[in-house]
């Protein structure tokens, strides 16, 4: 019996420490969802950013390339081509920089959303772990008294 009570109080001590580890999971779980939700948030001002300098891009472009037809045929519209081609480089830096953001962004969502699936993984384990641990004890009211004797 001695045997039984130091094993109890060994699988009792095992379960407590699973359980805090457990909790301090589930919090950093929490930590790493919220750094998820933040990620995917910046990750979207960043496309629409980017979308948006895109856009610009374009337009600046396609401004670009009319001045340079019309520069073609008018050469009093040099500075009108100039200050376009300005424009497009300034853009085009700028694009590039937002790209260059948009991708370290989903590089660090790809590293959050394999974080989160360890966590997953873990947390599963730890469960199964903890049912084989703590097996559901049988109701009491199908033992007769003359049982716990």
């Amino acid at each position: 019996m001695a045997a039984s009570a130091d094993e109890l109080r060994r699988l009792t001590a095992e379960n407590e420490a699973l359980r805090r580890e457990n909790d301090e999971l589930r919090k950093k779980t929490v930590q790493l969802k919220n750094s998820l939700d933040t990620t995917t948030k910046m990750n979207r001002v960043l496309k629409k950013q980017t979308d948006e300098a895109n856009a610009r891009a374009d337009e600046a472009e396609r401004q670009l390339s009319s001045a340079t037809a019309k520069a073609t045929s008018q050469t009093e519209d040099c500075d009108t081509v100039d200050g376009l081609q300005r424009r497009l480089s300034q853009t085009n830096r700028r694009l590039s920089g937002y790209r260059k953001r948009l991708s370290d962004m989903q590089e660090r969502l790809a590293v959050v959303e394999q974080v989160v699936q360890l966590l997953r993984t873990l947390r599963r384990s730890m469960s199964e772990e903890n049912a084989f641990l703590n097996p559901p004890r049988e109701h009491r009211g199908n033992h007769h008294p003359q049982d716990r004797i």
